[in-house]
This record gives C-alpha cells, structure tokens and sequence, in this order.
C-alpha cells in the first residue's frame, strides 16, 4: 500500500515498481492516514510506503497506530524530505523497515522494496520454526502419554511404581488414584470391510488412527475423554471415559461411536466397532481383558457395533429382539416413520415386556437411541433436542406399562427428527433446504447436516439438489453468500473482514478469493467501482433534470 496525500506522488511511486519488475497479488492507495487505517482494518497489508508529512495524520503517527489495529506484521518504509536525527530515531523505535530520504533513486527503492520482502520471509520462517517446535513438543508428549497407556493396560504389574508414568501424572492424575471417580475402557477397531471397498488399503490404517483421533477430539463430553492408539494392533485404539456416574459414562460412550461411526461409514465406507468394559476405579490389565471380550462378543452379534461388557448376560439370551431391531434400523433408514412406530409398538409388546428386566429394557432403549443418531444425524436444531432424546434411557425406570412404553419412546424419536423431515417428500426437501440455506448463510452449514436435517444421506442429497437447481449445494451456498456480501457492500459502511463473518466466512482472506473468483474483483474493488457508478448516474439524472 502506497499513502501520500499527493495522487501524483502515489501513481509515480506505483509506476516505479511496476518499472523495477516489483509483482504484488494486490495493491493499494490512501491519501491519507486515516484512510490508511481503515484500509488496514479491513483487509491485512505486506508492505506499506509511507509519507512523513501528511496533513490528516504524519506518517510516524499513522505507523504507530497501524501496529495496534492490524499492521502488527506490516513492513514500513518511510519517505521523507527531512534528514534530520529525530525522525529517524522515532522511526527505528517504531520498527520501520526502512528510512528513506526524497529525491528517491529506483536503486533506493529497490533495495528497500527486497529488503521488506527478505524481513517479511523471516518473521514467517521464525512463525513456522517456532510452530514446528510446538508441534514437536506436543508429539512427544503425546508419545509417552500414549506409551504409558499401554504399558498401564498390557502388563500386569504396572500399578507397582506409579513414578513410571510422568504424563499421566501431570495430564491425567484421575487415571493413577483410586477416588470418587470411575472409568470406562473401549476398543475402537477398524472392521475388515473397511479394506474392501477400494478405498482403502491395511496400509492406510495409521491415516484413519489419525483421522478418528481428530473427530474424537471435536466431540463435546460430559466428562473426561481421552483417546490413544492401542500399540500392540494398528487395527485398534483405546477410548477411555472417566467420570462420576456409570450411566454418564455409557451414554457419553454410546453418543460419541455413534458419532464415529456415521460418520466414518456414510463419508469414507469405513466400518467401526466398539467393546466396553465395565465401570472400574483402575485402568489396568482387566480392564483391556473385559473390552477385548466386550469386542469378541460384538463378532457374534448381528448388526452390533458396540457392546459393553456389562451387556453380556442380556445379549446372549434368546429373547433379544435382534431381527426387530434390524427391522427398525432400515425402515430409519428409509424415513418411514408409520413402520418405525409399529415396529416400535412390537418390540415392547406385551407379550413380551414379562420377560424383560428394567436393565434389559435399557440395553434395547440404547439400542434403538444410537440407531436413530446413526440414521438421523445431529444438527442444527437437532443438537438442542439431543438431550431429550437420550432422556428416553430414563423411560426403563418411569414406566413398566408396554403400550405407554412404546409411545413415548416414539414421541421422543419424532420430536428428535423434527416436524420439518415428516411427511416431506424429495422435491419438498430440497425446497425445504433452499429456505433453511436462505436463512441461515452466515451459519457454518455442511452437506452432511443438511442431508441429515431431511433424512437423505449426503450423496443421495447432493444428486437432487442438482437435480432440482441445476448446481450443487455448495455452489449454490457460495454464490448465495456472495449475493449477500454484494448487499452490505452497497449498502454499508461496515468493513471487508465484518461483511465476512456476516456472510459465513470466518477467514477473510479465503472470503477474497471466493468473492474475486466470482465477481472478476476484490470486495473493495467493487465496493470503488460501485461508488463511482452510482455517483455516475446521479450526475446525470441531475444533468437530465
């Protein structure tokens, strides 16, 4: 950015660089300070030649200010006719790149051009440097945290000197002493099938370790959660939950594979399974030993991808409506809410409710729970209504009446669903969909959550949407965003980087490149262009007038 409150100085100055082979991705022009600062604001700056004598605001005053709204990496070089010590003394105190005195030579400038550019290649190989120490330290952490994990969990001696394991001490003390809390032990494995459907190969193993650890990390708990990879098997990975209530726990383990597991299978056809231990003091040797079995158990159940050890007595009983279950799971599937309420209605038939325990009829609720998330994932709207839906876990101990059993738990599942999935048809969902991205463009909005909202799986949403607009959804959101910042650039004073986040951009700089890839220019480039028509156009229909 050029500032000089002489237009002629600042075009000169532009066509010097242009004359020395200087190539920038944007530059721009301010006749003043105050004009400068509101430029800085808006949108970042490299490199900023500078006048020392403006009438608005000097140059030392302009930078000083700069360096606290937005130009704390910016590179100044300061023009000015006065040789005198003051001005410069002030101007290294401020950090300026540059000092140079007019009548400018083009060697001058050049020199402090390439020397603004070497300043700035630093600071960003010292951010970089400095990053990749952190990075470091924290995978080193990571290691060992990872490695007394599994030292805890494979040797049978290893609470003898509870020394061996620092990290653990500092980062998870709760995991070395036996207090109020409890935990839950889970083994995350990595089906087969994953490997068969050609998008992956057993070599890729590390990379989807790597990719659960991060959606794990995102997931919201209602205690402590931590997760490592089980060293002995790169197929596997260890969940550990620790809190103070053993249904807290189950229900935080049941959500969170839920989560997992939609998300693995319907984006990449991955396939996930899950045991559990029981709720323990320790993490030890038998706590692996009851979710290993936990996980066996699993195996031998039909469409069960997670099962907890506690659950085994129950799950091998010859009562345990496995087929109805399944029956439920694809009518969900289907969005056939008639055949979910009657397959609801059967499963707690009254003929059948005599032979089941409270416990058991908690295991089924669980079951029927973690199907509707895998079937109708959570998002907006969704997630505020989450926590009545896990409420249906309570309904074992509320009412031990069948019919009234299965009706509210169908309640719960509708009301989870939301009136704006039932009775709809494609076409309608989609229209239904247009209106929801209409109204909510300056939320974070992702195909999958909208495919969820209206009960259709991601690819299946993307081929209507298409088929019904004639582009893709994305595209769609895009340019209805862009519409929307066109608005406030007309019609507002508000900057470049607050029109962003209204429209859904929370990176401003990506928010220019998808504002200029579609409208030819840059957001103040049509914000200028704009002005100037329409002071055009007053012009004349005062003219005409």
């Amino acid at each position: 950015m050029v500032v000089d409150d002489e237009a002629l100085i600042r075009q000169g100055l532009l066509a010097r660089l242009e004359f020395l082979g200087f190539s920038f991705e944007q530059v721009q022009e301010a006749g003043g300070g105050t004009e400068a600062l509101k430029i800085l604001e808006e949108s970042p700056v490299d490199i900023c030649i500078v006048d020392i004598q403006m009438p608005d605001l000097d140059g030392l005053t302009f930078i000083e200010r700069a360096k606290k709204h937005g130009g704390v990496n910016t590179q100044f070089i300061l023009l000015s006719g006065y040789a005198e010590f003051s001005y410069a003394e002030r101007a290294i105190s401020l950090g300026v790149s540059d000092y140079l005195l007019k009548p400018l030579a083009n060697e001058e400038l050049s020199r402090a051009i390439n020397k603004a550019m070497g300043q700035l290649e630093e600071v960003a190989r010292r951010r970089a440097m400095d990053s990749s120490r952190k990075r470091l330290a924290r995978t080193q952490q990571d290691f060992w945290l990872e490695r007394e994990i599994n030292v805890l969990l494979n040797e049978k001696n290893a609470w003898d000197n509870r020394n061996r394991y620092p990290q653990l001490q500092e980062r998870y003390p709760e995991l070395l002493c036996a207090g109020e809390q409890i935990l839950m032990l889970g083994i995350l494995n990595i089906e087969a099938d994953s490997y068969c459907q050609g998008s992956f190969e057993r070599e890729d193993a590390e990379l989807l370790r790597f990719s659960v650890r991060n959606v794990f990390s995102e997931l919201v708990s209602c205690g402590v959660k931590l997760i490592v990879d089980n060293l002995t098997n790169m197929e596997q990975m260890y969940l550990i939950f620790i809190g103070e209530d053993a249904m807290s726990l189950r229900e935080d383990a049941e959500r969170i594979f839920a989560r997992i597991y939609t998300l693995f299978e319907k984006k990449l056809d991955v396939f996930l399974s899950m045991g559990v231990s029981s709720c323990r003091k320790n993490l030890d040797v038998n706590a692996r030993r009851e979710a290993e079995e936990a996980l066996k158990w699993r195996s031998a159940q039909d469409r069960l991808n997670l099962c907890f050890h506690a659950d085994r007595k129950m799950l091998e009983v010859k009562n345990f409506p496995t087929a109805e279950l399944n029956l439920l799971g694809a009518l969900m599937e289907r969005g056939d809410l008639e055949g979910m309420r009657r397959s609801v209605g059967r499963i707690f038939a009254e003929q059948h409710q005599s032979r089941y325990s409270a416990q058991f009829i908690h295991m089924i609720l669980g079951r029927i729970l973690n199907m509707t998330l895998l079937a109708f994932p959570t998002r907006e709207g969704r997630e505020e209504r989450l926590e009545e839906l896990m409420s249906g876990f309570a309904l074992a101990d509320e009412t031990t009446e069948p019919q009234e059993l299965a009706e509210r738990l169908y309640a719960l599942l509708l009301g989870y669903i939301g009136q704006e999935f039932q009775e709809a048809h494609t076409e309608d969902k989609i229209k239904l969909a247009i209106q929801y991205m209409q109204q909510n463009f300056e939320r974070n909005i992702a195909i999958t959550e909208l495919a969820g909202r209206y009960g259709m799986s991601p690819n299946y949403f993307s081929t209507m949407f298409k088929r019904e607009t004639n582009q893709s959804a994305i595209a769609y959101l895009t340019n209805l965003r862009v519409q929307k910042a066109v608005w406030y650039l007309e019609n507002t004073e508000e900057s470049v980087v607050d029109i962003s986040q209204k429209v859904g951009y929370e990176d401003s700089q990506y928010f220019f490149r998808v504002f200029k890839k579609i409208m030819g220019m840059t957001p103040l480039m049509y914000r200028k262009e704009y002005r100037k028509n329409a002071s055009e156009r007053n012009d004349r229909e005062k003219d005409n007038g």
